[in-house]
């Protein structure tokens, strides 16, 4: 039973028009609640997207855009059923809320503890790609082994994620390193059947 269908069943026992989608090591500051008061009563948007700030290795890093469909209408949205790294389905129109959700995961206190998180989240992402059919082949293989992280690093400094300093770049290694992973461990169950 992966996250997805977690929170699909949690949405299933919901009973608010609105529902605001947070794990257990995020939270809204007041500044975001009162953002989200304000757009909800507006009623313009079906579905609202957030920013995260993740606090690793003891400082928060802004996420560079707002990736995240939090905040949906209940009889608008779904959850895909991802193993790992669900996401919100919308019909509708979505808009943005400016505050962010903090994320304190004790996943990301050091870096012993991000790499024992990368090496879970690699291993729940290989399975979820191979249960969805994705394949590699002698030519897609490289393809996403190494050119993932790469995409990865590009995006990185695309966004300006160099400012964010030390801590910046231990987050960034790692998503290289976690994107790295999935793929060669999909490689790797594909081999094993």
């Amino acid at each position: 039973c992966g996250f997805g269908s977690q929170k699909k069943f949690a949405l299933e026992q919901a009973t608010g028009d609105w529902v605001l989608s947070l794990d257990a090591d995020e939270r809204i500051t007041e500044n975001a609640k009162q953002e989200i008061l304000k757009k909800v009563s507006e009623a313009k948007f079906d579905g609202f997207y957030f920013r995260r700030n993740n606090f690793i290795l003891g400082k928060f890093i802004a996420d560079a855009k707002p990736a995240n469909l939090r905040l949906f209408k209940r009889s608008r949205a779904v959850f895909s059923p991802s193993l790992v790294h669900e996401s919100v389905i919308l019909t509708g129109r979505a808009g943005v809320i400016k505050e962010p959700i903090e994320h304190f995961s004790r996943n990301m206190a050091d870096v012993a503890s991000c790499l024992k998180s990368v090496n879970h989240y690699s291993s729940l992402s290989a399975q979820s790609l191979y249960l969805r059919g994705r394949r590699l082949n002698c030519f897609t293989a490289p393809l996403y082994i190494v050119g993932y992280p790469c995409y990865i690093f590009i995006r990185f400094a695309v966004v300006g994620g160099f400012f964010t300093g030390r801590t910046g770049f231990v987050l960034l290694f790692m998503r290289m390193l976690e994107g790295f992973l999935n793929y060669l461990k999909l490689w790797e169950i594909q081999n094993k059947k």
